[in-house]
């Protein structure tokens, strides 16, 4: 189910070459107002206790339908996933959800890995061990 979001074109590439988002995608991503995005951001940085997340987002702007400067953010990933937590409605519902499943799945083939040798000894071994990641790969 994140997938949906991912290949809705939510996340790019910044100029420093990182995967980030801003505020405008994920208003549309999620059917909200870009203006209830904004306050949402603005709510999380205004807190005392998220003091810390500030290096989560960073306030830029755009120019609007009109050519006007408005204010948006920009976000890597710890600051949408911040922000996404703290949305309401059935598309946030099924992305914390889908964020859920996928970390279960990597939590699991991390299990999975640390219980195999580390180098395979053979060259069957070798192939059996591409073989099965390429299958968990497609999965």
């Amino acid at each position: 189910m994140t997938n949906v979001i991912i290949q809705q074109g939510l996340v790019y590439k910044s100029q420093k070459g990182t995967p980030v988002t801003d505020s405008l995608k994920v208003a549309d991503a999620f059917g909200k107002q870009h203006k209830n995005v904004l306050q949402q951001i603005r709510n999380i940085l205004g807190s005392a206790e998220n003091s810390a997340h500030k290096n989560l987002f960073y306030e830029s702007t755009f120019f609007d339908a009109q050519g006007k400067t408005r204010p948006m953010f920009v976000m890597n990933r710890d600051g949408f996933s911040l922000l996404a937590m703290g949305l309401t409605g059935a598309k946030a519902m099924r992305f914390k959800v889908g964020f859920i499943e996928q970390f279960n799945k990597m939590e699991e083939f991390i299990k999975d890995i640390t219980q195999r040798p580390a180098i395979p000894q053979t060259l069957s071994e070798a192939l059996r061990l591409a073989a099965d990641q390429a299958e968990r790969i497609e999965r």
